[in-house]
């Protein structure tokens, strides 16, 4: 089976998998400070509510001083610090298999092109508007680095043990920005992510790859990245877990 074929096949699975989660919804149970809500491909934001439901369509943002708790329908409650963008569909139960089938997906991407035509396997998420949204430039929204909004998303649900959820987000945040914009930290929480479903070797090159960013003379000077010593300190260990097996 030839590159198209691994990447159509995958693309389809992917895409199956994901449909057959949706249908999640969330109440807004508590708002502070500076929330907004997004309906649907309404590319309006609205301020938010609490009693408002929003369902998979839907996307939640709080700003400097915001804070909002979500109370999804397995019972649990999800509270959004500040300065977070989520979409509801990222709060959809995924499964280990459909991670693995990202992951794969993402491997075949760096395989060598097909008569020289690079093909690349589409996020699957709501869209809003064009396909990337602005890095960096203050938008209607009045945000001015989307990317640190959604790790800072992906960090929630990590922080509440959506671990597979947490890592498709971030593979897409990859795909989405450049790497310079966050000079690795995206890739440090995804490899964090991995290793809590014990996809051992996916963190490890995570890990590296977040290494690897901040060692750029561009990267080097910023400061309160303890990410940095922690994604040495998991990848040493890591390592040496494979070593003693």
């Amino acid at each position: 089976m030839n590159y198209l074929k691994i990447i159509i096949l995958i693309s389809v699975l992917i895409s199956i998998q994901f449909l057959h989660a949706s249908g999640i919804k969330a109440e807004l149970i508590k708002v502070s400070g500076d929330v907004k809500v997004r309906f649907g491909l309404n590319e309006e934001w609205q301020k938010a509510e609490s009693g408002q439901i929003l369902d998979e369509f839907d996307s939640i943002l709080t700003g400097q001083d915001g804070r909002a708790t979500l109370y999804v329908k397995n019972g649990v409650g999800f509270t959004i610090k500040n300065r977070t963008f989520l979409d509801i569909a990222d709060l959809r139960t995924i499964r280990k298999d459909e991670l693995f089938l990202v992951m794969m997906s993402k491997k075949v991407e760096k395989l060598e092109p097909v008569n020289n035509k690079t093909i690349k396997i589409g996020n699957v998420s709501v869209i809003h508007g064009s396909e990337k949204q602005p890095a960096q430039g203050t938008d209607d929204a009045g945000v001015e680095d989307w990317s640190i909004l959604e790790i800072n998303g992906a960090k929630a649900l990590y922080d509440y043990g959506y671990y597979t959820n947490a890592a498709v987000k971030l593979c897409k945040i990859r795909d989405k920005y450049s790497d310079d914009q966050d000079c690795g930290e995206a890739d440090y929480w995804l490899g964090k992510s991995l290793e809590a479903v014990n996809y051992t070797g996916h963190a490890i090159d995570a890990y590296q790859k977040a290494l690897d960013e901040f060692k750029r003379s561009k990267c080097r000077g910023r400061t309160n990245v303890e990410w940095v010593n922690d994604s040495k300190q998991r990848l040493t260990e890591l390592k040496n877990k494979g070593k003693n097996k």
